[in-house]
């Protein structure tokens, strides 16, 4: 098979022909893509508890300028997940769990499946150590805090006090 001589090569040679080129397309590159940086609208139906974890995670990645309004399913599904995982915990932390009956076994690989979802789901968002250094932020929608959703923020927060009352943590101790 004869090797391809690319168009540089041909055009010193003095033998390029414009209408015998293909156009070639280079291939896009991570981070060539941008959607308008904003924060995705909660869904409905969602677990109490996770809507507790939306409202913390989506505050936490619009203060560092990593989402968009197309981020709202992967963070449906992460929330969801986490609420999930928060349910067989406490399941598999009742005092009279046992580890030989074959329906809490299943509950532990329920468990263990749904914390591996949830870990992937947290990479691609940028929530561990590890993926946070591949994460491209925008400076300027980190920086640039609408005054009128800094107050929804509020209001929101005010509310969900008053409503839930002081916060706690939704996740069980470690080693409890």
């Amino acid at each position: 098979m004869v090797k391809r001589v690319d168009d540089d090569t041909k055009k010193a040679r003095g033998t390029y022909r414009k209408d015998r080129v293909k156009p070639r397309t280079k291939p896009a590159k991570s981070g060539d893509v941008k959607y308008p940086a904003g924060t995705p609208k909660m869904p409905a139906g969602m677990s109490a508890v996770a809507q507790t974890e939306w409202r913390r995670i989506v505050k936490l990645l619009s203060d560092a300028g990593v989402i968009a309004d197309v981020d709202r399913a992967v963070l449906t599904v992460y929330c969801e997940t986490w609420a999930d995982v928060c349910k067989l915990q406490k399941i598999v932390q009742q005092a009279d769990f046992d580890y030989l009956d074959e329906n809490c076994r299943k509950i532990v690989r329920m468990l263990g499946a749904a914390e591996t979802r949830l870990l992937k789901f947290a990479q691609q968002l940028g929530c561990t150590p590890a993926s946070r250094s591949r994460v491209k932020a925008d400076p300027d929608a980190a920086s640039a805090k609408d005054p009128a959703a800094v107050a929804a923020d509020a209001e929101a927060e005010r509310r969900a006090r008053k409503f839930f009352g002081p916060r706690i943590h939704e996740a069980p101790p470690a080693g409890a």
